[in-house]
């Protein structure tokens, strides 16, 4: 189980800078504007099978103003 908050720091805007290798940084994207303070929240549990089967499941959840996204995922870990 996890618990936190990530901000921030510079505006609500989100950009990247790329170029072609011998060039200049022509590329530029913009991304989504962002929630400036985002509270986060995270948790799993696994369940042994046999030796070497493991049934997991992970929770994830991030909510600010305006800014929502939650994920789950479940599955079967081996291991030989």
């Amino acid at each position: 189980m996890s618990l936190g908050l990530r901000y921030q720091i510079e505006g609500e805007r989100v950009a990247a800078v790329a170029g072609f290798a011998g060039g200049g940084l022509g590329l530029t994207a913009l991304g989504a504007s962002r929630a400036e303070l985002v509270g986060t929240a995270a948790g799993g549990v696994t369940y042994r099978l046999s030796n070497g089967v493991d049934l997991f499941s992970t929770v994830a959840s991030q909510t600010g103003r305006g800014d929502h996204q939650e994920s789950i995922s479940t599955g079967i870990r081996l291991r030989f």
